[in-house]
């Protein structure tokens, strides 16, 4: 029984850890006709004759993310350090309708997580109780999911290459990375205080290659790798088929590849597609607002997170938890 016990916070436990983490990172930021990129695809075009100014890889960058309102991934998998990977399903529209559906052959659907106009929310199956998590884009700043990892909701989207970073904005560079790289730094505002985002292209054709983003006192709060990409020469953008996560915070790590991407496709019924979903017995839980536990109320008991009253507040706790569950 040693070490059975300690303190914890309900919103983290290694579950929620994983699930509002990834909840933050997959609500989005966001021409004409559908196309589907494939693998290995063209090599992406050099737009820079001669070496480029912060601003030219600044426009580089915007550009890249200028091609694409719609997207949607196939053959994509997330994978968590420890857990089996999960099949997933990733569709966004730009600038804020986003939705993710990832789980295993035999057990279905493991995690919903989405957004849209208004909410972004996150699902899973193996957490208790059940519950469909969310907060209004506009509550973010105030709810326990920015507690734990205080950085934008549209990270991730970003990490597609689907960004646009403000050009008059403070940057700094370029500075040398190495053979072949180039690093900007650009000073955004945040609910939280200052951040630094960091950029790291490839010194030819200005594709993303690495993003990093640090807080005022320079604690590096995401990483995100990028690597395996597509060029489409119909729309002129490349797009990363592998992403690898790190969330030093909330001591996360995880990857999402893809085989292939359509882009700028119609959904059909996106209002549907983007909807919060209706699952039996799940209710909606507001993390907006929801108050953090001082020491003592919650308690991490042989693996599982216990709130007041003996109440379980969290399912799977880690990526070995996760996998011995779904044997």
């Amino acid at each position: 029984m040693n070490n059975l016990f300690r303190w914890t916070r309900p919103f983290q436990s290694r579950s929620l850890q994983l699930l509002v983490g990834l909840a933050i990172f997959f609500a989005v930021s966001g021409a004409s006709c559908p196309r589907r990129l494939t693998p290995p695809g063209d090599i992406s075009p050099a737009v820079f004759a001669q070496p480029p100014s912060a601003a030219e890889i600044i426009a580089a960058i915007n550009a890249n993310g200028n091609q694409v309102q719609q997207l949607q991934a196939h053959g994509a998998k997330l994978n968590v350090p420890g857990a089996p990977a999960l099949k997933t399903s990733l569709a966004l529209e730009r600038p804020l309708r986003f939705r993710l559906r990832a789980g295993l052959g035999l057990t279905g659907t493991e995690l919903d997580i989405g957004s849209n106009d208004e909410i972004f929310w996150l699902w899973a199956k193996r957490n208790s109780p059940n519950g469909i998590y969310f907060a209004r884009h506009a509550d973010f700043s105030h709810s326990a999911a920015n507690q734990i990892l205080p950085i934008p909701p549209a990270w991730l989207i970003e990490t597609l290459g689907l960004l646009q970073i403000d050009p008059t904005s403070k940057i700094d560079g370029p500075y040398m990375r190495g053979a072949g790289r180039l690093e900007v730094r650009a000073m955004v505002d945040s609910p939280n205080g200052a951040l630094t985002k960091v950029f790291v292209v490839d010194e030819r054709s200005g594709v993303l290659l690495e993003q990093h983003v640090y807080d005022a006192a320079g604690q590096l709060l995401a990483s995100a790798i990028q690597s395996s990409h597509t060029y489409d020469s119909a729309f002129n953008v490349t797009l990363p088929r592998r992403i690898d996560i790190q969330l030093p915070p909330a001591q996360m790590a995880f990857s999402l590849t893809v085989d292939n991407y359509t882009i700028n496709s119609p959904f059909g019924d996106a209002s549907q597609l983007f909807a919060t979903p209706q699952l039996p017995g799940a209710q909606m839980v507001p993390l907006a607002f929801a108050p953090l536990p001082t020491p003592g109320e919650a308690t991490q008991v042989a693996g599982q997170a216990i709130g007041p009253g003996g109440t379980r507040v969290a399912g799977w706790q880690s990526g070995s938890d996760f996998m011995a569950r779904t044997r």
